[in-house]
Formats: structure tokens, sequence, C-alpha cells
């Protein structure tokens, strides 16, 4: 392992043993939210990809439910261990958990390669517009094949001033937190 990948494995450890309130999560994802909702890039957007949340991100279920009629939204399936691929959601398909926790929509039929905006979640993010994830590697390949604009979405209290960054990592076109932007 090099030093930047033990800088992340120390970021990530100590992020994971930040427990955030209840509270503060549900009204930092609402003023989020709104932030995304009030973007001119998110207004004009036909299409967007965007992660189905769990308890402990930045939820994105009410920004998905106020445009899933305005526009085509593309959700994460997880092929393998590597490959990640976008998929056609509608508020009223079913989801599974995949095996990392995170839900996926299960008729994966419909796919796409082309985006207007990408939501992207994170284990934290900087104010550089660095992002840290998990360390999969997921985010980072399929952001690769895309021009579309890339949106990070980060609890405040998780930002840092910069992370470290790799070759393989894509910074985003900007971060947004309750307090920022």
């Amino acid at each position: 392992m090099n030093n930047i990948d033990d800088k992340k494995k120390e970021i990530r450890k100590e992020i994971r043993q930040i427990s955030l309130e209840k509270e503060y999560v549900q009204c930092a994802s609402k003023v989020i939210t709104d932030k995304i909702l009030g973007l001119d890039c998110f207004k004009n957007a036909k299409s967007i990809f965007c992660y189905l949340s769990t308890d402990d991100e930045v939820s994105t279920w009410d920004t998905i439910n106020e445009v899933i009629t305005d526009k085509k939204v593309y959700a994460p399936y997880c092929v393998d261990k590597e490959k990640m691929i976008a998929v056609r959601y509608s508020s009223d398909d079913e989801l599974n958990k995949n095996k990392y926790g995170i839900y996926e929509p299960v008729d994966i039929s419909e796919t796409e390669t082309d985006f207007d905006v990408v939501i992207v979640p994170c284990l934290c993010a900087g104010r550089n517009c660095s992002r840290l994830g998990h360390g999969r590697g997921y985010y980072d390949r399929f952001l690769s094949k895309t021009n579309a604009m890339k949106i990070c979405i980060c609890f405040e209290k998780l930002m840092r001033d910069e992370l470290p960054m790799d070759e393989n990592d894509f910074y985003m076109d900007m971060v947004i937190t309750e307090e920022n932007v």
C-alpha cells in the first residue's frame, strides 16, 4: 500500500467512528435537497443519475421524488465487484439491498451511459471538491465514462479541507453541504 492509500484508510476509519444524530441527518438532508433542486444545472437537466440513499447518507429520496415525473432518473446497480451500471428508476420500482446494503432496482432492463447530472455519495468530501468513497472504486470507474456535471453531497460535519487523491480519483464539479453553495 502506498502513502495515499494509508491516508485514505485512516480517514475512512475516523469518519466511520462519527455518529450523526438522526435529527441532524434529516434536517441537513432537507437543506441539501432544496439546494440541489434550486441549481440551474439540475433544473435544466433532462436525465440524472442519483444514488439511492441509506439511513446514514445524505437522503436522496426527496430529490428523486421531486423530479421523477419530469426527468429520467437512473440509479446505480453493481453488476459485480468492479462494475456499476446506471439503470432507469421509477418511484414504483421494486428495490433490493445488495451485499453492501445499498438499494438497487430489481428491474435492470433499461440502462444509460449519458446523463446531464450525477449526484455522487461520499464517506466525506474536501472543500477543494475532492471526494472519499468507501474504497471499492465503483464511482471512480463509473465517473471516468461520463462528462456529466458531478455533484457530491456531504454533511458539513464530515467535510475536510482536502483529501488525499490519486490518479484514479475524480474531483467533483461541486460539493454541496447544508452550509455551503
